[in-house]
């Protein structure tokens, strides 16, 4: 009948009703010892394929049971992370970089991998619960110590994730970041009045930025102008008074760009350039050199120090 042709086609596939049915098994605590090796052949079971594009909802529903069965072990949920909303899937992973044991100068482990893994190389790029943007700025917003945060982002720069992190998303996620109201956070709709005010105050900028912008340069060379704009809008934000780690990144990518950064050179206070002069004795010739060469309409109407140019001209 046409009833039970419609039940029929909206039954789960075999595979997930086999792999639902296993998962509601491991709720037997007396099954604890096969957990692992049967969560893997889970994950082997439903792995994406031309025809199967990931964990089925019912099979997501029941892996979250086994998670708070089994004291929260992130592991659990790696291979279920394509099949969970956006805002499920980026806590989750956000959780797995916090509780890695990553040290200094080590690569990423293997559950940062494979969540990472999870949501980048899913089947169909259409089916991925997240974009490499978000991706992104929510490694950069995750409270995870930077050793676990670096080892996360470095993975992505990587081959063959690096791929998906073209010129445009590594542009949309620094963007995204710079914004003055939020810092990289989501907007929110909704709330009272205070909490729009609160919402609207603007947050430190991630402290791993300007490493990101270093980093996204030697993989995009094109990036350079827009890299430069980064600079030149922390510069106006005077970002030495608030964040200083993020100025020694815009000093060290400034060095990167040799003489393409001279003007931003003469944005700077005095008191911000004459260190520098001090660390680089090439740089101060170069700069009254370019500072010579400029009109004085050139001085008056482009955004320079005034202070700073008068000092390259005596």
């Amino acid at each position: 009948s046409e009833g039970s042709a419609q039940e029929e086609k909206e039954k789960p596939p075999p595979i997930v009703r086999a792999a639902v049915a296993v998962a509601r098994l491991l709720k037997e605590k007396s099954l604890s010892k096969a957990l692992k090796p049967v969560v893997f052949i889970m994950k082997a079971m439903t792995a994406p394929t031309r025809t199967w594009k990931g964990p089925a909802p019912e099979l997501v529903s029941e892996m979250r049971e086994i998670f708070e069965i089994y004291d929260k072990s992130y592991w659990i949920l790696v291979f279920a992370l394509p099949g969970m909303p956006k805002a499920e899937a980026l806590q989750v992973v956000d959780a797995i970089v916090q509780n890695a044991p990553n040290k200094k100068g080590q690569k990423a482990t293997g559950q940062i991998r494979g969540a990472l893994d999870a949501l980048l190389n899913p089947a169909s790029p259409e089916f991925a619960p997240v974009t490499p943007v978000e991706l992104l700025v929510c490694l950069h917003r995750s409270v995870a110590g930077p050793h676990n945060a670096m080892a996360a982002i470095d993975y992505c720069l990587q081959e063959p994730l690096s791929a998906r992190f073209t010129e445009s998303v590594l542009e949309a996620a620094i963007q995204q970041m710079l914004d003055p109201a939020t810092g990289g956070g989501d907007k929110e709709e909704g709330g009272t009045s205070s909490d729009k005010q609160e919402m609207a105050e603007p947050q430190p900028l991630p402290r791993l930025l300007l490493r990101l912008v270093i980093l996204g340069l030697k993989l995009r060379p094109a990036l350079k102008p827009f890299s430069l704009r980064v600079v030149g809008e922390l510069i106006v934000k005077k970002i030495w008074v608030t964040q200083g780690s993020l100025w020694k990144g815009c000093v060290h990518l400034l060095a990167m760009t040799g003489t393409d950064a001279l003007p931003l050179y003469l944005q700077m206070p005095k008191a911000q350039l004459i260190p520098l002069l001090k660390a680089n004795k090439n740089l101060k010739p170069a700069l009254v050199a370019h500072a010579a060469s400029l009109s004085e309409d050139q001085v008056a109407n482009a955004p320079l120090d005034k202070e700073t140019v008068a000092f390259l001209k005596e």
